[in-house]
């Protein structure tokens, strides 16, 4: 018999930076609407955003915000598995 293992959960917390923009806040608004549309529990704040949910997922969106920006960007990542 095949055992399912459940996916382990993990947290996020990320902070993006445009950088060489005038105008950093359209670049950040499409990066919170992709965490908004992503299935994770998130917390908005105003230097970070914490993300936690599945291991794939959150790495899925990772790739996703690095895909969609026109610009250069920083972007601090920590993640916990506790």
């Amino acid at each position: 018999m095949c055992e399912i293992q459940e996916e382990k959960l993990i947290s996020c917390q990320l902070s993006f930076y445009p950088l060489g923009k005038d105008k950093v806040n359209t670049e950040v608004e499409k990066v919170l609407e992709l965490v908004v549309e992503s299935d994770l529990d998130y917390n908005i704040g105003d230097m970070s955003t914490v993300l936690k949910g599945e291991t794939s997922k959150i790495y899925d969106l990772l790739e996703r915000i690095t895909n969609i920006t026109n610009s250069d960007f920083t972007m601090v990542i920590t993640i916990s598995n506790t």
